[in-house]
């Protein structure tokens, strides 16, 4: 192992008892597995006690932030007693971090780091739900109506005639219409040329009614009944 990344042993360092300021610059810039032992055992006693101070919500993401450098290894050069600290700290505030008879504390740890594990529905120390809190509807104000005035309304622009679209079905035919026939108008109508008077071709002459025919001659319709033959014929 290379002189470099061994740890400064600590009987060699006497311990240094850092300040807040310093506590939070090392915080700042992000705490290195290389550091000395004194000095890591300090930032995870301040990390504890400020864990369990705050009680965050998402202290599983912060913590992966802050030990984000950290493998199983360097979880593992802990002390117990920190690994101890850690762990029941992490589980207190809501932190699902697996213990039990042969899982190592380091390997949980840096589980957590890696990724968020939810609680598993058989684990005693298992936080019980959220309850979501409930807010009452707000009532809405009614604001009273205000009376009808002419002088405070506003007219309404022009608006374009409704056409509905033309549909075949639902269109309704209409009865047969008479031919338009245009009424009579003198100025309308147009005078017909003058006719020649008609002159037929062959016209059948015309008998003269004169005494040609004897002076015993009658006409048709006037010649006796046969009745009135009979009855002269007797009386002769």
């Amino acid at each position: 192992m290379d002189s470099k990344d061994k740890k400064p042993d600590s009987s060699e360092t006497p311990p240094d008892t850092m300040t807040l300021h310093q506590l939070k610059d090392m915080l700042n810039k992000g705490v290195e597995p290389t550091d000395t032992d004194e000095r890591i055992e300090q930032f995870v006693r301040w990390r504890i006690q400020d864990y369990n101070e705050n009680k965050w919500e998402s202290l599983s993401d912060i913590f992966a932030e802050e030990f984000r450098l950290f493998a199983k290894e360097d979880f593992e050069a802990l002390s117990k007693e920190q690994q101890y600290g850690l762990r029941n700290c992490l589980r207190a505030n809501g932190v699902y971090v697996k213990k039990g008879r042969g899982v190592l504390m380091s390997e949980s740890l840096a589980n957590i780091v890696q990724e968020d594990i939810p609680w598993p529905l058989n684990d005693e120390d298992r936080p019980p739900p959220k309850q979501q809190q409930y807010y009452p509807p707000q009532q809405q104000t009614i604001q009273p109506q205000q009376p009808y005035r002419p002088e405070n309304t506003v007219p309404l622009p022009p608006q374009p005639a409704y056409h509905q679209p033309y549909r075949p079905e639902n269109t309704v035919p209409l009865p047969p219409q008479q031919p338009y026939q245009q009424p009579y108008r003198p100025e309308n109508t147009v005078p017909l040329p003058p006719q020649p008077p008609y002159r037929p071709e062959n016209p059948a002459p015309i008998l003269p009614l004169t005494p040609a025919y004897g002076p015993n001659y009658r006409a048709p319709h006037l010649l006796p009944s046969p009745y009135q033959v009979i009855q002269d014929f007797g009386t002769k």
